[in-house]
């Protein structure tokens, strides 16, 4: 009996351990700075895995003001530089993409996926990233929309 607890011991370790990824947040900020190109970017970004890209723009039937509300209450921000990126300083125009990197995934039984991740937000026409920020979703990462 104990060889046995031992060997599902092992593999429920194992079963846990595959596919585990967390991002150290601080050291990767720590690379980023507000002007870097997208070369630079995902320079700095090298290793970590990539989510989804999105385009901010205002959602249909709803004007910027709205859409920035909502993208402020339905998320939970950990950390956002700079501090008024979202509220004041993104525009919901298109021109901003937001690249999301994994920090870390919890699957619970029953209960929705969340994801932490690291989104970086990137201005096309200028090619520089304006600020990043670390958030917590719930939801799978293939049910998320096209716009952030």
């Amino acid at each position: 009996m104990k060889r046995f607890a031992k060997t599902l011991f092992s593999c429920l370790a194992l079963t846990m351990l595959v596919g585990c990824h967390q991002m150290n947040v601080e050291e990767i900020m720590s690379r980023l700075r507000i002007g870097m190109t997208k070369a630079e970017m995902k320079d700095a970004l090298k290793g970590e895995k990539f989510l989804k890209e999105q385009t901010v723009k205002a959602y249909p039937n709803s004007t910027e003001q709205e859409t920035r509300a909502t993208v402020w209450n339905h998320r939970h921000y950990e950390f956002v530089y700079p501090e008024d990126l979202i509220l004041k300083k993104v525009p919901f125009d298109g021109s901003i993409k937001v690249y999301s990197y994994l920090v870390k995934e919890e699957k619970n039984f029953a209960v929705p996926v969340i994801i932490d991740s690291l989104a970086v937000f990137y201005d096309q026409g200028n090619d520089q990233v304006i600020g990043w920020a670390h958030l917590s979703t719930s939801g799978e990462v293939r049910i998320w929309r096209d716009e952030f």
